[in-house]
């Protein structure tokens, strides 16, 4: 009788360390990585014309490190230049799967006015060049086993360097705020 007593907490003690290890390894919920991989500008801005909006493409990556796949809610861009909002985007809700990056595209709407009235402006475009700042926030949830749901919110604030010739993203220099 004690015997069997003995050797049900043994089991019970060792299905419980083997739980706690992989809640702390395994299951381990770490947020995801944010990252500007491109941005298209059009001729329209570049030429100077006087279409009162215009659209930028940006391409985002949101890489999932968790063994659980990433949900996230409709999501919010917005581009600065010399500290002037000049441009909003949003992104519909999607899923990062597990260990898995997923690309997706923002249509920002950018109204000209507001960046073609800086004197910056026309001297950062004739150098090929263009500096800007952008701010977004990704919110969404990690369900591991239907068991551990985790809330996580990551805000990114950007300052990019942005070649306009061949659209490539020179230097990208970001600060992440994460909630979990």
């Amino acid at each position: 009788m004690v015997n069997c007593a003995g050797c049900c907490i043994a089991g019970i003690l060792i299905i419980a360390v083997v739980i706690t290890t992989l809640m702390i390894t395994t299951f381990h919920v770490r947020p995801p990585e944010i990252k500007i991989i491109r941005i298209v500008i059009p001729q329209v801005l570049l030429n100077n014309k006087t279409t009162p909006t215009i659209n930028i493409v940006a391409e985002f990556s949101v890489k999932n490190p968790n063994v659980a796949s990433f949900k996230y809610g409709n999501s919010t861009s917005l581009l600065y230049y010399h500290g002037n909002k000049f441009g909003e985007g949003h992104t519909p809700s999607g899923q990062a799967k597990a260990r898995r990056t997923h690309n997706m595209t923002m249509s920002i709407e950018v109204i000209t006015s507001r960046i073609l009235t800086d004197p910056n402006f026309l001297h950062e475009i004739s150098s090929r060049i263009l500096t800007m700042s952008s701010y977004t926030k990704l919110s969404g949830r990690v369900k591991i086993a239907k068991i551990i749901k985790k809330d996580v919110d990551v805000t990114l604030n950007c300052t990019i360097t942005a070649n306009i010739t061949s659209q490539i993203i020179i230097d990208q220099k970001c600060k992440k705020k994460i909630s979990l």
